[in-house]
């Protein structure tokens, strides 16, 4: 299932915050990563000063939605594993905002929080796209105030500080930032000493797959760092790699193939490396 949404924690409102500076700021940030004529990312006919600051990309709508708290989900546990956090918790009880791909059907001053979300759950075949234009947003939002705190990617349940996002989103830039899109755990294995497998969490909300290595014959840093590289390898292409690939990275190669986790047997879609070695 799909799932391009980003909350932003607020300490406050910002009434200078409009459509029209946040639009000038995207121009500033991202003109050379778009296939797009500048006069073509604009604020949207539909935009309701104080609550939506829709931005259109060409065809292509993004609704940036205030509201108004307390947030409705408990994110202590969150907060608690967050390594992208650094500033503390941010405040859920005061405003947020959240961003999201609208489509043209919709009318901006009647939508809740709820079709938003049921928005962000549609399968469109263009998930990678919709989330790098979602995530330029987001870092061009919070380049126009300084009230924004942190930011909860929901595809990884991510929650990362929004100085973080915004390093992270230029520093990726033209590509998908998958840092921050999806979760990269790694830990030792369970039989096998001094070997560490791996997974990652969310890469299926972008349609990718996510990926599984159950040993990858290094320590904890290559493993998270070949958990990255293939994760970008699928976002550049958009697609996930083709079973029977041999992959050649840093710490030898591996084969590509699909299957479940042996923890998870009720995902059978995983993308699974094996070490050929």
């Amino acid at each position: 299932m799909s799932f391009q949404i980003v909350t932003l924690f607020q300490s406050a409102d910002d009434p200078d915050v409009t459509v029209d500076r946040l639009v000038d700021q995207i121009r500033d940030d991202w003109s050379e990563h778009l296939n797009l004529d500048p006069a073509d990312i604009r604020p949207d006919d539909d935009a309701v000063p104080g609550k939506a600051l829709t931005v259109r990309f060409g065809p292509k709508r993004i609704g940036v939605f205030q509201m108004t708290g307390p947030f409705e989900f408990d994110i202590t546990a969150l907060v608690e594993q967050s390594r992208l956090l650094v500033n503390g918790a941010p405040d859920t009880d005061g405003p947020y905002i959240v961003v999201s791909v609208v489509p043209d059907d919709d009318v901006i001053d009647s939508l809740n929080e709820d079709e938003l979300v049921e928005h962000s759950e549609r399968d469109t075949g263009e998930e990678v796209e919709d989330a790098l234009l979602i995530g330029f947003v987001v870092a061009s939002l919070i380049a126009c105030t300084h009230t924004i705190d942190a930011a909860l990617f929901h595809a990884g349940t991510n929650l990362v500080s929004a100085n973080i996002v915004r390093e992270t989103t230029i520093d990726f830039a033209p590509v998908l930032p998958v840092l921050l899109w999806a979760e990269f755990g790694v830990g030792p294995h369970p039989d096998l000493a001094d070997e560490f497998g791996g997974y990652t969490n969310g890469l299926d909300s972008l349609g990718l797959r996510d990926i599984v290595v159950p040993r990858s014959g290094a320590d904890g840093q290559a493993t998270v760092e070949l958990l990255i590289g293939v994760a970008l390898k699928e976002c550049a292409d958009l697609a996930p790699i083709d079973a029977g690939t041999v992959l050649q990275t840093d710490i030898g190669a591996f084969s590509v193939g699909y299957g479940a986790h042996p923890d998870e047997p009720e995902r059978p879609d995983l993308m699974v490396l094996t070490p050929t070695g």
